[in-house]
């Protein structure tokens, strides 16, 4: 998994000991036959060796995560069970990695995340296939974050049936509660399963230790012990069940768990073996080792002996085989080895074997294990040093998870107090915790300030700055600018210098101010620099920059760069943001098929990370869209949606400016004045915002046109002055156009034709020359006037009858070029004549078979089962497709395909699902947002739409009934009829998958149709002495009403007609047979 900090031996399973201590009643639990297992029990109770034994012959189906302390960090959790479920080899099939590299609040989120696993799982463990079983080995060490234990949850509810989860703890963590608790499906095994019998300690010690005790000295060693086999173990190692040594050093009070394993650990290890107990007391300062480890860190020689020898003698040893082999000790015995290491070394030793381990790791790279040493060693800001250079590196890389696993080496207090440690805890959390992400980085900027440390104050600000244009906050971007010691970093450092131009510049872009951001990115890329974050950023201000002066040309190039960039590739919501900074390119160029495929993208990462910034730009784009191919009142509606989800995302800039522009669009069929007085309003909170981009021009002119439209001049000449000055001075060519454009037709209305040639002229020109066809501020009637009035005053005529062309189609460009008086006189009676664009689209054709097994085609290409990821996301489309003229909210989509998971899980389930639809019917041209889409969303929830024929089994078996049961028809008809009636009868509706009551009602509704019908069938195939299909059809019949007397009376009465008086004479004896069993009476096959 790219750029996640990995500890592989963790995800090792481990191997089984030399000398197994086990019961065959323990080695024969039934792991494997459950959905899920939980195993609680404290330390040395054989909870791994219960599932290695139990899970023997599966051992290549089993997938294995130890978790730790930092694994309660939940972006260590779901990258180690990431790779432990899917590995890299799944890379190209699954979603779940970029998922967890997008998502932006993990502590909100994490039920997004915990959905598309599922998903994933589906696709590569489908029922029916061998099981997979997923361990979770020390969960004692997470069960305090009550999202994993919440996860968890979820996962045995909704994984496949045939993906197994077995979770170890030494403590309760909860996990079987409400609903879950009573799922028979989860087996509990606890402390008193685990714990070994009198007989089976007094097996154990005669078969294994092949030693013959008395029952007396058995009950003794049970009493002590309480059936602990870490404990049983440690007496046979200490004393080897001598029964008076046993009498003789086990006092009475000596039954506490821990307390008997420290004293029989003194026991065995005093006197001759104390050399042997120093190395071990060393090694165990090692979490993992290798033999290697332990050559290069302790010096050892004899490393390989002497593990050896631990294995040989089952000194609490686990081994975990992988490239390199390593091992580990038992939880209790290296508590016991850490508990005499002051006894045994000095200080001074401890801290040159913590050096000597710190110096180890680092050469290998692994910078949290070397941190963790050197702060054992008592040097923390060694360790400081070390983690600022290497995060700082790992930043540059744009790897912040390799910098999350450096800080997770820090104690919280030591990088609370330290802004090079805050500065990385603030960067690793960008993607997850994005306000405390904020936080961090402001606190650290403040030290680095206070130290004089401008480099890291630049890196401060731009991550700062990247976290609050993600959220689309330009006043805090200044904000940040501002906090910049200007004039000394121009004189302290060369990055610091860099770094500063490409913060200025992006202040510039963000402010508008186009003529100073035009020369300073053209300095900026001459500069040999390059780091991944920067550069994404700057190549969104450049793109904004470019449109914003009307080179669209050079803007539509930069679309390609932020597309393809490696930052828009990883992350899903920095796509998001660069998506939206050039969005207005594509719409300005009226390219509806480069729009088509943001509004496609952003609205399914919209829907799968609930982000309402991606969502509200896909609505904006999809109303610029509608608007394009004159579907008004279409664009309205999405525009008025676009602003109600930016009202939701708290822009109060975008909500301002899209509300303007619903208002320009809706007074081309309702009354402008009461409209204009809207705009006004709008207007003057927008002036209040201070917003940049165009924003005010924008607003200014459409309010402009608006008063124009509603006969109030004086005001629409005085907005429409004051954004073309604006517009002029930044030399923001297309909208000076489109303000330039409502001009002339103003002066045009007020008959000063001095100054309408004047704005013609400008207009005409710089749309010719530019290519421009669309223009942000216009509305269809000023458009055909002003194209009219060029045409006629031989102001570039061509491009005009272009532009009319594209809107209203050749005719009426044809039209407008021999009579432009047509055009300008009275525009809306020219529109009504020229409604729509003459492109006529073809009509898909949707066939949808409901009976059965699902299947569906659009134009004759089958969507394949592999096109659905999981059953859940194609039965959400089988349930809208069975209800056509419903609208289903999403709490109830939720509630019937989600049923036994929390309000918030079933919500971000439903989302997740949404997305792998909304993603496959986009590749089958039926995108949500298109004018071809099957499904839309509206504020009751979705509903079918399709412009396009939708042809179903299920219509067409109905039609064909109302025709049979309407009139009486010749016999050939109703056989040919009740023919095509049964042959359409696949199966149960929906293949059985009965959501609810409505399908349960709908599918007995369809089988009794199906009965009639086929009843009356057979009788016209045996009248006409078609007995092969007769048989056929009341065999089928059978199989839909096994218990039907009357089918079974006729199948009979057919084979004693054919001469078959075996089978007649069989098929009665079985049926009567299985309906007395069930029924309790003898059936009536007399009936036919």
């Amino acid at each position: 998994m790219d750029n996640i900090p990995l500890l592989k031996v963790k995800l090792a399973i481990p191997e089984l000991p030399n000398r197994v201590l086990y019961s065959e009643r323990i080695k024969n639990l039934n792991i494997a036959g459950h959905r899920a297992v939980i195993i609680t029990a404290p330390a040395g109770f054989g909870k791994t060796t219960a599932v290695l034994l139990s899970l023997r012959k599966n051992r290549d189906k089993m997938r294995w995560y130890r978790m730790e302390k930092e694994d309660s960090f939940l972006h260590v959790f779901y990258a180690h069970l990431i790779e432990a479920l899917f590995g890299q080899e799944a890379k190209g099939v699954t979603d779940s990695a970029r998922s967890l590299r997008s998502i932006g609040k993990i502590s909100e989120e994490y039920p997004l995340l915990n959905a598309v696993i599922c998903q994933d799982a589906w696709t590569l463990y489908p029922d029916g296939k061998d099981c997979i079983y997923m361990v979770f080995d020390d969960f004692h060490n997470v069960a305090g974050n009550t999202a994993i234990v919440e996860s968890i949850r979820y996962f045995i509810t909704n994984m496949p049936p045939n993906l197994r989860l077995i979770i170890m703890s030494r403590v309760d963590a909860g996990i079987p509660a409400g609903k879950l608790a009573l799922n028979g499906s989860i087996a509990l095994i606890d402390v008193q399963i685990l714990r070994f019998t009198k007989e089976e300690v007094k097996k154990l010690i005669s078969e294994t230790y092949k030693i013959k005790l008395e029952y007396t000295d058995v009950d003794f060693i049970y009493k002590h012990s309480e059936g602990w086999i870490a404990g049983i173990a440690m007496i046979g190692h200490t004393v080897g069940f001598n029964p008076s040594d046993m009498r003789k050093l086990l006092p009475d009070d000596s039954n506490n768990q821990k307390i008997l394993f420290r004293y029989l650990f003194n026991e065995a290890f005093g006197g001759s073996d104390k050399a042997m107990v120093k190395t071990l007391a060393r090694i165990s300062i090692l979490p993992d080792f290798t033999c290697d480890d332990l050559k290069a860190v302790f010096n050892l020689a004899n490393a390989a002996e002497t593990v050896a020898w631990l294995e040989r003698n089952n000194m609490y040893i686990q081994k975990i085989k992988a490239k390199a082999t390593s091992y580990r000790f038992h939880s209790l015995f290296r508590s016991a080895l850490l508990s005499v290491l002051n006894e045994l070394f000095t200080p001074g030793e401890i801290e040159e074997m913590n050096l000597n381990a710190a110096d180890y790791y680092m050469k290998l790279g692994d910078f949290n294990l070397a941190i963790r040493f050197l702060i054992a060693a008592g040097k923390t800001n060694e360790a400081i040093k070390i983690a600022s250079a290497e995060g700082v590196r790992f930043m540059d890389a744009g790897d912040t998870d390799g910098v999350a696993s450096i800080v997770q080496a820090f104690p919280g207090e030591i990088v609370q107090s330290n802004p090079y440690l805050l500065f990385m805890h603030g960067a690793s959390q960008m993607n997850v915790e994005s306000d405390q992400s904020y936080a961090y980085l402001h606190r650290s900027f403040l030290g680095f300030r206070q130290s004089g440390n401008f480099d890291l104050q630049m890196k401060a600000i731009g991550l700062m700055t990247a976290i609050s244009f993600q959220k689309n906050d330009l006043k805090n971007i200044k904000s940040i600018i501002s906090l910049l010691p200007k004039l000394k970093v121009v004189t302290k450092s060369r990055y610091a210098r860099i770094t500063l131009l490409f913060s200025a510049f992006m202040n510039l872009t963000w402010a508008d101010k186009l003529r100073l951001g035009d020369i300073l990115y053209r300095f900026i890329e001459r500069i040999d620099f390059y780091e991944q974050l920067w550069d994404y950023t700057f190549k969104m201000a450049k793109g904004i920059i470019l449109c914003r002066k009307g080179e669209l040309e050079a803007a539509k190039e930069m679309i390609n760069q932020i597309l393809n960039h490696p930052t828009a590739l990883i992350n899903d919501h920095w796509r998001s943001i660069g998506m939206a900074s050039c969005h207005a390119t594509t719409s300005l160029m009226r390219d509806i098929e480069a729009s088509q495929k943001l509004v496609v993208e952003l609205a399914t990462i919209g829907e799968k990370y609930n982000s309402d910034y991606a969502l509200g730009y896909a609505l904006r784009l999809a109303a610029y869209s509608k608007y394009q191919t004159r579907d008004i009142e279409g664009a309205v509606a999405q525009m008025d949606e676009s602003a109600s989800v930016f009202a939701r995302f708290n822009n109060p800039i975008m909500v301002c400016v899209e509300r303007m522009t619903k208002y320009l669009w809706e007074a081309e069929y309702a009354p402008a004045e009461p409209l204009a007085q809207k705009a006004s309003a709008e207007l003057s909170v927008l002036a209040a915002l201070n917003p940049g981009q165009g924003f005010l021009e924008l607003c200014q002119t459409t309010a402009g046109a608006l008063f124009k439209e509603a006969g109030n001049y004086d005001e629409a000449e005085n907005l429409l002055l004051k954004a073309y000055k604006t517009s002029k001075g930044k030399k923001a060519r297309q909208s000076m156009c489109g303000t330039a454009m409502h001009l002339a037709d103003l002066y045009y209305r007020k008959k000063d034709y001095k100054l309408e040639g004047k704005y013609l002229r400008i207009w005409g020109e710089t749309t010719a020359g530019s290519g421009y066809v669309y223009f942000r501020e216009m509305n269809y009637p000023a458009l055909v006037r002003v194209c009219a009035r060029c045409i006629e005053k031989k102001i570039n005529p061509y491009p005009m009858q272009n532009i009319v062309g594209i809107y209203f189609g050749a005719d009426a460009a044809a039209c407008m070029a021999e009579n432009p008086a047509q055009g300008y006189s009275d525009p809306k009676a020219f529109i009504l004549n020229y409604s729509l664009s003459p492109i006529i689209k073809k009509v898909k054709l949707i066939k949808v078979k409901l009976f059965g097994s699902f299947k569906m085609s659009v134009d004759n290409v089958e969507i394949g089962e592999n096109e659905w990821k999981t059953q859940k996301i194609c039965g959400i489309l089988k349930y809208l497709l069975a209800n056509p003229k419903k609208t289903v909210s999403r709490e109830v989509l939720s509630t019937v395909f989600w049923p036994e998971s929390n309000a918030k899980a079933a919500s971000t389930s439903l989302r997740a699902a949404l997305y792998e639809l909304r993603k496959t019917l986009a590749r089958f041209g039926l995108a949500f947002e298109s004018e071809d889409a099957l499904i839309a969303e509206g504020k009751n929830g979705f509903h079918l739409c399709s412009r396009n024929t939708i042809e179903t089994d299920t219509d067409i078996f109905t039609e064909l009934y109302r025709q049979y049961k309407a009139k009486e028809l010749p016999s050939e008809e109703t056989k040919a009829l009740l023919i095509r009636m049964t042959g359409l009868y696949d199966g149960d509706f929906l293949g059985g998958d009965l959501y609810d009551e409505w399908a349960a009602l709908y599918c007995e509704h369809y089988k009794s149709v199906f009965i009639e019908v086929s009843y009356n069938l057979a009788r016209l195939h045996m009248a006409d002495d078609e007995s092969e299909q007769a048989e056929a059809l009341l065999l089928r019949h059978m199989k839909v009403d096994p218990f039907d007397e009357k089918a079974c009376g006729m199948l009979i009465h057919l084979y004693n007609s054919t001469d078959q008086k075996n089978r007649a004479a069989s098929l009665r004896r079985q049926f009567e047979k299985r309906f007395e069993a069930e029924m309790g009476i003898k059936p009536d096959l007399e009936r036919t």
